[in-house]
C-alpha cells in the first residue's frame, strides 16, 4: 500500500500490464531506454507501472511486440491534479482563494504575548505590553512592518526596569520575553557604625565575627533584638573604635503554627446530564455557534479545535457543561491529617529564614467537638539569626 501511494504521488501515466513474467518485460523496457517511475504488483499476472507521458506510445508498442497486455488506467501526480483543476474552474478559483487567504493570514501578527522570566513584576510586564502597542505591535499588524530589533531597542530605552528583553516572531505570534533588572547588593561601609542583633529567639551554636566584637558565645540563649556582635573594635593601646559589625551567628530556632480541618466536606457529584456549546474564536472576537445554557451547579471543560493549523489562532471553542449536585460526605481522617500537614508546612515555609535548614519537627493532633481535627506543628531549624541593628551608645 505504501509503494502504491508513493507511485501515485509521481507525475505520469499509469498503465496495467497483464501477462506472465512482468518483471522481465519491465527490464526489456528499461534496456530500450524507456523510463519507469514506479511499479506495483496487483496480482500474480498483473502489475501497474507509472511512466512519463512521452514514453506511453513506445511502451505500448513494446508490449504489443512481446504479447503483454497494456491498459491505460489514468494519470497521477501533480500533472493530473493540475489537469483536474483546469477542467474545474470553480475548484481552481477556490484553491487560489484559499492560498491567498492563508498567505494573508500568515503575513500578519494575530497574537502579541509578553512572557516574564523568573520573578518579573506584573507592572514591568504591563509596561512592556503598553510600549509594544504604542509602537504598532498589535493583533492584525503586518509582520513586515514590525522591525524586531527596533522594537527591542525601544523597549530597553523606555522600560529601564527591564534588564533583558527579546522580541521574536513565531508564526502569527509576536513573543516578547522580559527579565527584570536585579538590584545590586548593598556595599559594605566599615565606617558606618552598627551592631549585629538577633532576628529570632534561639540557642547560639556558632559565632563567626568578620568585623566587630562578639557579644555571645555558643550555648547562649538569646531573645529577638539582643546584641550578638558589638560594632566596635579595640586596637593595641587605643580606645575602642566604632565599626560596622559583620558576621554570621548560627543558632537553633523554633517555628510553630496551627491549622484545623472539618471532617465533613461538600463534594460536587455528577448527575450524568451534560450540555455542549460551541463558539468560533478569532483574535479579539468570539461568535457563538450554539446557545450556552449553564446548569446551576456544574463542572466546565473546554477544548480548542484549531481550524487554521498550529500557527493561525482561529478555531472552535467547545465547552462541555456537566451538571453536579452538592453532597456532604465524611472525610478520611488520614487524608485530613495529610492536608493539615501540607497547609501548616506551607505556612512555615513562607516564614522560614533564608538559608535555614529543618532539623526536626513535631505534629500534635486533636479532635474538636464541632467535628474537626486540630493540629499544631513545631519545627526546629538551624539558621543565621544575625541582622544589622543600631549601635549602643
Amino acid at each position: 500500500a505504501l509503494a502504491a501511494w508513493g507511485m501515485d504521488m509521481r507525475s505520469g501515466v499509469r498503465l496495467r500490464l497483464t501477462g506472465g513474467m512482468p518483471e522481465r518485460f519491465i527490464r526489456k523496457a528499461l534496456e530500450a531506454g524507456l523510463r519507469v517511475e514506479g511499479c506495483c504488483r496487483e496480482g500474480a499476472r498483473s502489475t501497474v507501472v507509472c511512466v512519463p507521458r512521452r514514453d506511453v506510445s513506445a511502451l505500448r508498442q513494446l508490449a504489443e511486440k512481446y504479447g503483454v497486455g497494456c491498459e491505460v488506467i489514468g494519470e497521477s501526480g501533480w500533472s493530473a491534479l493540475a489537469g483536474r483543476l483546469l477542467r474545474r474552474r470553480s475548484a481552481l478559483l477556490g484553491a487560489v482563494t484559499l492560498l491567498c487567504t492563508g498567505a494573508l493570514l500568515l503575513s500578519r501578527i494575530w497574537m502579541v504575548e509578553v512572557r516574564p522570566v523568573d520573578d518579573t513584576e506584573a507592572a514591568v510586564v504591563q509596561k512592556i505590553a503598553q510600549v509594544l502597542a504604542e509602537n504598532g505591535a498589535v493583533p492584525g499588524a503586518a509582520a513586515w512592518s514590525l522591525d524586531r530589533a527596533q522594537l527591542r531597542a525601544k523597549l530597553i530605552s523606555e522600560v529601564p526596569e527591564a534588564g533583558y528583553v527579546s522580541v521574536r516572531r513565531r508564526g502569527v505570534c509576536l513573543v516578547a520575553e522580559v527579565s527584570q533588572v536585579i538590584a545590586p547588593p548593598a556595599t559594605y561601609d566599615i565606617g558606618a557604625a552598627r551592631d549585629i542583633v538577633a532576628m529570632y529567639d534561639g540557642v547560639v551554636e556558632r559565632v563567626d565575627v568578620y568585623a566587630g566584637t562578639a557579644a555571645v558565645k555558643p550555648g547562649a540563649t538569646v531573645r529577638r533584638g539582643d546584641v550578638l556582635i558589638f560594632g566596635q573594635e579595640r586596637t593595641s593601646g587605643e580606645a575602642p573604635a566604632a565599626v560596622s559589625a559583620e558576621g554570621v551567628v548560627m543558632a537553633r530556632i523554633w517555628q510553630e503554627t496551627e491549622a484545623s480541618q472539618s471532617m465533613e466536606a461538600v463534594e460536587m457529584i455528577p448527575t450524568g446530564r451534560t450540555r455542549v456549546s460551541e463558539k468560533l474564536r478569532v483574535p479579539g472576537w468570539e461568535f457563538p455557534l450554539t446557545a450556552e445554557v449553564p446548569y446551576k451547579e456544574e463542572r466546565i471543560r473546554q477544548e480548542f479545535l484549531p481550524l487554521g493549523g498550529l500557527f493561525v489562532p482561529v478555531g472552535i471553542v467547545r465547552t462541555t457543561h456537566e451538571e453536579c449536585a452538592p453532597q456532604r460526605v465524611k472525610r478520611d481522617p488520614e487524608s485530613v491529617k495529610r492536608l493539615l500537614l501540607e497547609e501548616a508546612e506551607a505556612i512555615l515555609d513562607e516564614n522560614m529564614p533564608f538559608g535555614a535548614r529543618v532539623i526536626d519537627k513535631w505534629e500534635d493532633y486533636s479532635m474538636i467537638d464541632s467535628g474537626a481535627i486540630y493540629m499544631k506543628l513545631t519545627r526546629e531549624l538551624e539558621a543565621d539569626i544575625a541582622a544589622a541593628g543600631r549601635p549602643e551608645n
